[in-house]
């Protein structure tokens, strides 16, 4: 499920520049694209919270039936997530709490005014709230070692999880329409003892992975907000982001990563020297997608991550065409109109599609 998620992560991030009126006119442009994305990843969190795990005649139509769906979630009692390690991993729940919570933020300032009535957003947005916080409560329960204070043994657990608990603590600390079991402070206290133990348990504190260490720095810029050891993880961002400076790839999604997470790390600093390899890199990323055959739902996200940073830190106004052609080109095709799904998985988006250049066909590969 996580893949899913940090795509709609990715999309979302560029389809929310603020909040996005309608398309202003047909074809590929930047408005459109970020319209659409902003609707897709709308649309991937209805499927998640919602749909995934209800009968196939539930979904049809299912902006109309989604006010029945939100009141019984908001009736039922107990927990909607799986609580068994072999159906859920930590990298998920995180995934998931930080959707939820981005949209019940988005919600809530008034960014979605369409579709539905202020009252069934209204309800859409406590769900979402709800459902962030049992997710990090499952995560915290049933997958936590307690010995050691971490979320399984994968570096990615770690960072989701550190991303995951202080974007909570930052979303829910002045929402009024938050009404969840877990609090803004109790969320922070558990990044505090997270970050803790990731350092005592790694030396040093990255993971070796380029695409890991990029996500690590966006995490560790998430808890040097909200965290009572802000000036030592922004300590070790630095240290991280040093050993991004000079790190390249030949993988397009993890080119885009790199740029991000320097991005993130020069917004937070303000150290310049960031944004000169982030420029470097937006250099050899821009037009490189056109080369690309193949492309996933993880890769998809990561690229439009990159997107979104040089877009709201650099300005540069090309990026913003630039998403446009890649979003109309591969975005489409990784999106479906519906599907079926367990409960977890968000149906709306295939994992991998492929194109032919020499024949200019298109397959879907998983």
């Amino acid at each position: 499920m996580h893949r899913y998620l940090r795509h709609l992560l990715g999309v979302f991030l560029v389809g929310v520049l603020g909040c996005v009126g309608v398309p202003a006119q047909e074809g590929v442009s930047w408005a459109d694209a970020a319209y659409r994305s902003y609707r897709f990843s709308l649309e991937n969190v209805m499927h998640l919270a919602f749909f995934s795990g209800t009968e196939s005649s539930e979904a049809e139509g299912r902006w109309e039936r989604l006010p029945l769906l939100v009141e019984r979630v908001r009736a039922s009692e107990g927990l909607r997530w799986p609580r068994s390690p072999e159906t859920v991993e930590p990298v998920a729940l995180a995934w998931a709490a930080i959707a939820y919570v981005g949209w019940m933020r988005q919600i809530e300032e008034g960014c979605q005014r369409t579709l539905l009535t202020p009252s069934v957003w209204r309800s859409i947005a406590l769900v979402l709230g709800d459902l962030a916080a049992q997710a990090l409560q499952v995560a915290e329960e049933d997958l936590k070692d307690a010995q050691r204070g971490l979320y399984g043994q994968e570096w990615a657990a770690q960072i989701a999880m550190l991303h995951a608990l202080s974007g909570f603590a930052l979303g829910v600390a002045d929402s009024e329409l938050y009404g969840g079991g877990l609090s803004g402070i109790a969320a922070r206290a558990r990044a505090d003892a997270l970050f803790e133990s990731i350092l005592r348990e790694n030396a040093p504190p990255w993971p070796a992975e380029l695409r890991l260490q990029a996500l690590w720095v966006e995490a560790l810029a998430w808890y040097a907000l909200v965290g009572s050891h802000a000036l030592e993880a922004v300590r070790v961002l630095h240290r991280v982001s040093a050993q991004l400076e000079g790190a390249t790839s030949d993988r397009l999604s993890v080119r885009a990563s790199l740029l991000s997470a320097l991005l993130v790390a020069h917004r937070l600093t303000g150290e310049g020297r960031y944004v000169a390899r982030a420029e470097r890199l937006w250099s050899e990323l821009k037009n490189a997608w056109e080369r690309a055959h193949e492309l996933s739902v993880t890769e998809l996200g990561d690229l439009a991550g990159a997107f979104n940073a040089v877009i709201r830190v650099l300005r540069l106004e090309e990026a913003k065409s630039e998403y446009a052609r890649f979003f109309s080109f591969w975005g489409e095709r990784l999106q479906i109109d519906d599907g079926e799904g367990s409960l977890g998985r968000a149906p709306v988006f295939v994992t991998k599609v492929a194109y032919d250049r020499e024949r200019k066909l298109w397959s879907v590969l998983d």
